[in-house]
């Protein structure tokens, strides 16, 4: 009864609806399309991100679409900057705006296809920000907005190309807006965290952190909390920038606060921390009845069985995915196509120069004959002036001589004009040769 009933409402409102009511729903739980879609989004995703960090210049593709989302997100990100009052009167308000504009801004960022997806997208990232009811944040917040990425995947907004920039882009934005959220207004950690948690709100990001780390790491698990790691690593590594913000937020060592996190950096390899992590997630953090119990279910992540002979999904870590391996082959045959076509680029700009340079000889010779003329003219008039054959006045003279200067002023203010267009084109020249030096390297 209860499954029609809900089958029905998630039909007429083109929605996600709350599925696990019971405990005895946790075993449907265990068996659903939903489940094994998101463990399988997770495990691919850090297949894709090994070796790969946050800031690396062309390190991975980014869409269009891709930079539309992480728009959306630097959007509410923004919202918070004009909070005055750090209440939870205000985090209410800020939640009750955020709720009502984000499906616009979803619309607006989604192809036009594809918007038949909002609403379920829509409730997916709106739970991802805590529950403003009880001003708190936990790891079920952040299930949601992985529900919210998996299902960008299955409704084909993004592809798998998309992958590490919804990880390493959109997924760190999302962490910097509830880190922002928790530090302005002090929100309390969930229900549905506990002793099992590695700090009091994220557990995902972990994850895929250490997942960037499996393969040629800069540094090993035991080197994690070193303050020049942190300090260097911060911002391309998904856990030391975690790391980092525990590190600004609670006071004392992390062997006092961060226990269990300390304890997993003791291992000798991140494929084995990767490990017991994923272990640890699976047992006892997307199993707890409270968390999952709030968590929505629609079209696109759905609470549906599968097949009895289906498996979870597992992590290929240590090595580099084929996908990443044929990013990196494409990445250097544009490099060297690019590196080829310099020679004859440099070639041509030489050929110009000297076009250029002729061309400024010729219009000096033109301009040196003109100047010629001028003072021969002049020299002409003198000696009329002089022998009196050509002008029988003095002030016949002196108008003719005014005339003869008044040509010389401006032949000579041409001049100085060209020079200052001159000057004018070698600074530009030296500023296009500047920015061409910059694009190379």
């Amino acid at each position: 009864m209860d499954e029609d009933v809900s089958r029905y409402f998630e039909k007429i409102s083109h929605g996600a609806v709350m599925r696990v009511r019971k405990e005895s729903d946790m075993p449907l739980w265990y068996n659903s399309a939903a489940y094994h879609d998101v463990i399988a989004y997770i495990n691919r995703t850090s297949t894709a991100i090994q070796g790969v960090r946050q800031l690396e210049p062309h390190g991975y593709p980014v869409s269009l679409t891709m930079r539309k989302l992480c728009n959306l997100i630097d959007g509410l990100i923004g919202q918070l900057r004009l909070v005055r009052a750090h209440s939870m009167s205000s985090y209410r308000i800020w939640s009750h705006q955020m709720l009502h504009e984000v499906f616009q801004m979803l619309e607006k960022a989604l192809p036009a296809d594809k918007c038949e997806h909002v609403g379920e997208l829509g409730q997916y990232l709106g739970n991802s920000f805590g529950n403003f009811t009880r001003a708190d944040y936990g790891t079920g917040n952040e299930l949601s907005f992985i529900f919210f990425l998996c299902s960008l995947f299955r409704a084909g907004i993004l592809i798998a190309e998309d992958e590490p920039a919804a990880a390493l882009m959109l997924f760190s934005r999302y962490l910097k807006c509830v880190r922002r959220l928790q530090s302005l207004f002090d929100l309390k950690p969930s229900s549905h965290q506990g002793a099992y948690s590695l700090d009091d709100f994220q557990f995902v990001a972990y994850m895929w952190g250490v997942a960037q780390l499996c393969y040629e790491p800069p540094f090993s698990p035991r080197e994690l909390f070193d303050r020049a790691v942190i300090r260097e690593w911060r911002n391309e590594y998904l856990i030391v920038g975690c790391v980092a913000f525990l590190a600004s937020s609670k006071p004392g060592t992390f062997a006092m606060h961060s226990n269990l996190l300390w304890s997993v950096a003791s291992l000798s390899s991140w494929p084995q921390v990767y490990n017991g992590l994923q272990n640890m997630y699976l047992k006892e953090v997307i199993s707890q009845f409270h968390l999952l119990r709030e968590l929505c279910f629609g079209k696109l992540m759905a609470f549906v069985p599968v097949s009895p002979s289906s498996q979870l999904m597992r992590a290929e870590l240590g090595h580099l995915s084929m996908a990443r391996q044929q990013y990196l082959i494409q990445r250097e045959k544009m490099t060297s196509s690019q590196e080829q076509q310099q020679p004859l680029l440099r070639h041509h700009r030489r050929d110009h120069k000297r076009e250029h340079k002729r061309e400024r000889e010729r219009e000096r010779k033109r301009e040196g004959s003109a100047l010629l003329r001028l003072s021969s003219a002049v020299d002409e008039s003198h000696s009329g002036l002089s022998s009196g054959s050509s002008i029988t006045s003095v002030s016949g003279t002196s108008v003719h001589m005014n005339a003869m200067a008044k040509k010389l002023n401006k032949h000579k203010l041409k001049e100085d004009q060209k020079q200052r267009l001159i000057q004018k084109q070698k600074q530009k020249q030296k500023l296009k040769a500047q920015q061409y030096t910059d694009m190379e390297y």
